[in-house]
C-alpha cells in the first residue's frame, strides 16, 4: 500500500487515461486497482490509500481533484465516483475561453459538466496560465504591477521556452520560503489562508524571467520535478484554495497594490 498525501483540495486517486466524460457521466475505477480513503480521522481525510499496479512509478498517476467538503460523496466500498468541473467554486460548462480545468466530486443528480482527465501540476499550470489574465484588467507585460495573478499570467501565449530555468526555479523556491510564517512548527498551507500578506505577494515581483516567459518557465519546472513538495503547495493555496484573497489583495488599488500613487487610485482599498 502506498499512501499519497495532497492538499485539500487535491488528492491523488488511481491512474487513468484522459478521456472526455459527458454531463452526469459516472466512471468505475479499473478493476485491478484498489482504492479506498479513509475519512474516520481528521488527520487521514486528505489522504488515499492506493495499491499501484507492478511497475507503475508513482509520478504517472492522474489525478482528481476532490474538496474536503465533498469526502462524504466517496463510496470507499465502491470504486465508483460522480464528477463536475469546478472553477474558483463555480460550476463551469465547457467554455473554451475560460478552459475549466480538474474534476470535483459532486452530489448525484447534479447537473454540472465533467471534462477530461490529466496530470494534476500540468492542469495547475493551465489553469494558472489560462484563467488569470481574464479575470483583471492591465496590459500584458506590466512587471511593475503587483497584480500578482497578471505577473504570473501576463505574456501568455508569445514565449514558447524558459531562457533561466535555473533562475526561475530558484526564485520560487525562495518566494516559498519568504511567505512561510516564521515560529510555526505545525504550519500548512491549506489550513488557512492568513499567511497571505503584502510582503509575500510583492515577492512575485522579482521573478528573474520576462512576462511572457512565466508559463513556459513554470510548465518546464514542473515536467522536469525542480520544484519540492512545499512550493507545488504553496502555488496550490495561492491560486486555487485561497485565491479569493490572493485577488482581494492584489487587485489594482487594492492593499497590497505598491503603486497605488502612480495608478490614482485615491482613497480606494
Amino acid at each position: 500500500m502506498l499512501l499519497v498525501e495532497a492538499p485539500p483540495g487535491f488528492t491523488y486517486i488511481c491512474p487513468l487515461s484522459p478521456t472526455v466524460y459527458m454531463p452526469d457521466y459516472s466512471i468505475a475505477l479499473p478493476s485491478d486497482v484498489t482504492c479506498n480513503v479513509d475519512h474516520n480521522t481528521l488527520a487521514n481525510r486528505n489522504k488515499l490509500f492506493l495499491e499501484l499496479p507492478s511497475g507503475l512509478q508513482g509520478d504517472t498517476r492522474y489525478a482528481f481533484t476532490i474538496d474536503v467538503v465533498n469526502a462524504r460523496f466517496i463510496d470507499p466500498l465502491r470504486n465508483f465516483f460522480r464528477m463536475a468541473t469546478m472553477l474558483d467554486g463555480e460550476a463551469c460548462a465547457h467554455d473554451i475561453s475560460r478552459m475549466c480545468i480538474g474534476i470535483k466530486l459532486v452530489e448525484n443528480g447534479s447537473k454540472w459538466f465533467t471534462t477530461g482527465i490529466g496530470k494534476y501540476w500540468y492542469h495547475l499550470f493551465t489553469l494558472t496560465r489560462s484563467c488569470c489574465g481574464s479575470q483583471h484588467p492591465g496590459k500584458p507585460g506590466q512587471a511593475d504591477a503587483t497584480v500578482i495573478t497578471l505577473v504570473l499570467c501576463a505574456g501568455h501565449g508569445q514565449a514558447r521556452t524558459c531562457s533561466s530555468l535555473q533562475q526561475y526555479v530558484e526564485w520560487a523556491l525562495q518566494w516559498t520560503s519568504s511567505c512561510r510564517p516564521t515560529g510555526s512548527t505545525n504550519f500548512s498551507w491549506f489550513s488557512s489562508c492568513s499567511w497571505i500578506e503584502c510582503d509575500c505577494l510583492w515577492g512575485a515581483l522579482s521573478v528573474p524571467v520576462a512576462t511572457d516567459e512565466l508559463a513556459p518557465c513554470l510548465e518546464e519546472s514542473v515536467v522536469k520535478q525542480l520544484l519540492d513538495q512545499e512550493t507545488k503547495w504553496f502555488l496550490t493555496s495561492l491560486f486555487r484554495t485561497c485565491r479569493s484573497q490572493t485577488d482581494e489583495l492584489s487587485k489594482p488599488c487594492g492593499k497590497c497594490d505598491k503603486y497605488r500613487d502612480f495608478h490614482q487610485c485615491g482613497d480606494l482599498v
